[in-house]
């Protein structure tokens, strides 16, 4: 039996017949990978609290939210539609099953994973490294003419000294 490998159309070189994936030519927006900070401190329209209003893992999900890095790129309108989908996450830890589908698509429209991030075209990127402190020049003393410090040249001389004495 002979299995013909090339049956089918080949795909399109610009991938046009490709379905819901990330174009190839797709800008991704890198977002550096630092807790979004203010986000806790934001004037957003905050969780209503009340004592047992909101699920333990609800204000557990809520703080992961709105630190995530690629939350400061949120508007109001973003942060509303977080605040709703906080609604449906309480229903879900509640006992709603019918909420989980409803709450999945939320979170990938929010980002909340790193293949949502990437088909929403959003990178986290490692921030950038600390500059290294200056160097400062060497200086060699040279004890036998004097004492004062001068700065190294490539003919000044450097002395062995023998520390046990011998």
């Amino acid at each position: 039996m002979h299995i013909n490998a090339g049956v089918g159309r080949r795909p399109n070189p610009d991938r046009s017949a490709v379905r819901n994936r990330v174009p190839l030519s797709k800008e991704l927006r890198r977002v550096v990978n630092t807790p979004f900070e203010a986000g806790r401190n934001r004037e957003l329209p905050p969780l209503p609290r009340g004592k047992g209003l909101w699920h333990e893992r609800t204000l557990k999900w809520w703080d992961t939210i709105r630190t995530m890095p690629h939350a400061r790129l949120w508007s109001e309108s973003d942060w509303d539609f977080a605040i709703e989908c906080a609604v449906v996450y309480q229903e879900f830890w509640l006992g709603d099953i019918k909420a989980e589908t409803a709450l999945r698509i939320r979170e990938r429209l929010m980002g909340c994973t790193y293949e949502s991030r990437l088909s929403g075209g959003i990178v986290y990127a490692d921030p950038e490294p600390e500059p290294l402190a200056e160097v400062t020049p060497l200086v060699v003393v040279d004890t036998a003419k004097t004492a004062k410090p001068k700065k190294a040249t490539p003919r000044s001389r450097v002395r062995a000294v023998d520390v046990d004495g011998g």
